[in-house]
């Protein structure tokens, strides 16, 4: 019973039980342990959990907040705790509690490395280091560092101008109002409490709340496979729902999340985002290749033929390791080039197919510029922010952000179909502010071609370029999966009884 409890109806059990007169001090003391924890997770906003949920069914955001919490109650000292973007996925009022936590750790003796993109931690911490000043190749230095006043004040940081002000990402104001709806009504799934929600048509709605809101469960739970159903899928399968209205001006719904872009290490952006097909094409056509009679299929790694056959076109050997995570070594047939030396010799502009997969977005733009297709998908790579990215880069491993930014490139570059409705969660997640200033732009140029986007976020920059807002809340779980607001930005920031709302008016002075 106490397993199936959220955890912070279990702390106040725990607390009653203690109290009791009967209570053993071998009792008290193990009890006093558990409290101790459960103080910790109610503290990180994750007293809504119950104890036997599973891992596999919280968000990343609920993953990392509890493994700090595992750091916090061990009262360890002297340890150095490295941390990737522990506020990733995370709503301000959440990440505000994180940054309490972390400086818990610093105050028991612990040093803290942060990689961090978040105001409120920046503004946290006691030393920042600035790595640029772009991506990639263009990136690896260190612009700037010190403290937060000293960054604001250095004119080559990009970090600092946003920490100063002096750089903002666009606000809204752009007054795209409304002509058709997507209604969706009586949405109850998990803990969603019969919502309401209408979705303007060729806009940029961005769904907001504190963590465990029931952002999630509306939006790629019901809203997205109810439209599916709708437009004749078989196989999507919405939370309970009552009606929708006005997926008859849709053509197409396209999910787009970050989950990896696929469980094989030959997948890379250039696949993916189907260009590949096109490049193997422009090596078919050069005259050497058609002295030697090879067609767009020798120019795969994956087909016999032209690929390195001691590695199958992989570019690398695996060793079991057995205990340890298998290891990886560059083939010694191909040197890790994928292909074998009779398909190398052909080259396109001097290039050799492998050189291609070598070349960064940005350095094959250049390079494809009198291909139109292909031009066409690169540029929106570089669009939004993907430009440092090699074009044979393993899909194995990009991050959740870059993965979700090619999915996204990948259907703005791709034929139009009609109206579409883009569904995102947390598209914003692990970027800098200068990268969110790209991705509303990306976002402006879909709804400018008729596309609908409604994205799930927390970021004040990306809520702020919104044309539609809509916040749920006003707590995690059962506390939460209702509609506090809803309304254009301006409209939210003015609502004092929203989280968000104060947020926003904070970001926003």
């Amino acid at each position: 019973e106490l397993a199936r409890a959220e955890m912070g109806e279990v702390a106040g059990t725990l607390r009653e039980i203690s109290e009791q007169q009967t209570c053993l001090p071998l009792e008290r003391e193990a009890l006093g342990e558990l409290i101790g924890r459960l103080e910790v997770v109610e503290r990180l906003g994750l007293s809504y959990l119950s104890s036997d949920r599973g891992a596999f069914t919280l968000s990343a955001g609920e993953l990392r907040r509890l493994r700090l919490a595992g750091q916090v109650v061990s009262t360890l000292t002297g340890i150095t705790y490295i941390l990737d973007e522990p506020t990733a996925g995370l709503h301000p009022q959440d990440t505000g509690r994180v940054v309490e936590v972390l400086k818990d750790m610093r105050r028991q003796g612990n040093s803290l490395i942060v990689i961090e993109h978040s105001s409120e931690v920046l503004r946290a911490a006691d030393h920042l280091i600035d790595f640029g000043p772009g991506a990639g190749q263009h990136g690896g230095s260190i612009v700037a560092q010190g403290t937060v006043e000293e960054l604001a004040e250095c004119p080559d940081s990009v970090t600092g101008a946003f920490l100063a002000g002096r750089r903002r990402v666009g606000r809204s104001g752009r007054g795209r109002s409304a002509r058709q709806l997507l209604s969706l009504r009586g949405a109850s799934g998990h803990n969603l409490q019969r919502v309401d929600v209408d979705i303007p048509l060729c806009a940029l709605t961005v769904v907001t709340g504190v963590s465990g809101a029931g952002k999630t469960s509306l939006v790629t739970g019901t809203l997205a496979p109810a439209v599916a159903v709708a437009l004749g899928s078989d196989t999507a399968t919405p939370l309970g729902f009552s009606t929708l209205d006005g997926a008859q001006h849709l053509e197409q719904v396209v999910p787009i999340d970050g989950r990896p872009l696929g469980r094989s290490a030959r997948s890379n952006p250039a696949t993916v985002t189907r260009i590949f097909d096109a490049i193997r094409q422009v090596f078919a056509t050069t005259s050497e290749a058609r002295v030697q009679g090879y067609d767009a299929s020798r120019f795969s790694f994956n087909a016999a033929g032209g690929r390195c056959e001691v590695c199958d076109g992989l570019g690398e050997l695996e060793t079991p390791a057995h205990l340890l995570a298998d290891l990886r070594v560059p083939c010694h047939g191909c040197r890790g080039r994928r292909y074998n030396e009779a398909t190398l010799r052909i080259r396109y502009k001097g290039a050799s197919i492998a050189d291609v997969l070598a070349m960064s977005v940005d350095a094959a733009l250049a390079f494809f510029e009198h291909h139109k297709k292909i031009h066409r998908v690169l540029t929106v790579l570089h669009d939004v922010g993907l430009g440092y990215l090699p074009l044979g880069r393993s899909a194995l491993t990009l991050s959740g952000g870059e993965s979700q930014r090619i999915k996204l490139a990948k259907e703005l570059g791709r034929a139009r179909r009609g109206a579409r409705l883009l569904v995102m969660d947390e598209p914003d997640a692990g970027l800098h502010p200068a990268d969110v200033e790209r991705l509303v732009s990306v976002f402006d140029r879909l709804v400018e071609l008729g596309d609908t986007i409604v994205a799930v976020a927390h970021r004040p920059a990306l809520i702020s370029a919104a044309d539609h807002v809509i916040d749920l809340g006003p707590g995690p779980g059962r506390m939460g999966g209702t509609v506090v607001s809803a309304g254009s930005p301006q409209d939210i920031s003015a609502d004092t009884s929203s989280a968000t709302g104060r947020s926003l008016k904070a970001w926003s002075v």
